[in-house]
């Protein structure tokens, strides 16, 4: 397991992004299991973001 430890919720939800984009271009079949809730919320926006950017 790797722990690393960020600045901010800021940067952990970038950094959240970046883990989940490499699984999902690594295996784009990949099944992912995402929490609910709004603690979440920051690293679904940056993930949405990521994705518009990408595209």
């Amino acid at each position: 397991m790797l722990l690393e430890r960020l600045q901010d919720a800021e940067a952990v939800a970038v950094r959240g992004a970046e883990l989940v984009a490499e699984c999902v271009r690594a295996k784009p079949a990949a099944v992912l299991l995402l929490p609910a809730g709004a603690t979440p919320v920051p690293l679904y926006a940056e993930l949405q973001r990521t994705d518009e950017v990408l595209q």
